[in-house]
């Protein structure tokens, strides 16, 4: 009977974790220059908000658009935002490039906290080892 409510917290703090509002670094810098440099540092960066939108019930993610005009110098524009709809070609945790006539774009879309920068997050990976810890442990003290 014990192993029953272990589960079901088991399952309860893992759909918690999953369930947290995703931070995305949300700017263009078109708009503000120092948008095009952010790193994994800059999470206390007024860019990085948590994605607080109304997206139909899907779960956002955080997008990167580096977009650039062919024989134009200083032309490369970075657009970070939370997105929650994904076109047919997009995939998640991927970049895609495309090149046409005049403009080269990459378009990176993840499901990591702040992922649209160069570095990753590491706060899933540590809530989901404390919860399974933390199941461990109360399933040794009540077993």
């Amino acid at each position: 009977m014990a192993q029953n409510y272990i589960v079901g917290i088991y399952v309860f703090l893992s759909l918690l974790t999953v369930g947290l509002c995703i931070n995305c670094f949300q700017c263009n810098s078109a708009e503000d220059p120092a948008c095009a440099n952010l790193t994994v540092n800059d999470t206390t960066s007024r860019y990085y908000k948590p994605c607080d939108g109304n997206y139909d019930g899907k779960t956002p993610f955080c997008r990167k658009y580096v977009t650039s005009v062919i024989r134009l110098e200083d032309s490369t524009r970075i657009d970070r935002s939370c997105g929650w709809i994904l076109d047919n070609h997009e995939k998640m945790d991927t970049c895609k490039k495309g090149d046409g006539d005049f403009l080269k774009k990459t378009v990176c879309i993840c499901s990591k906290e702040g992922c649209n920068t160069s570095a990753r997050s590491g706060s899933y990976l540590f809530l989901t080892i404390f919860n399974s810890i933390f199941v461990v442990v109360l399933y040794n003290i009540i077993c």
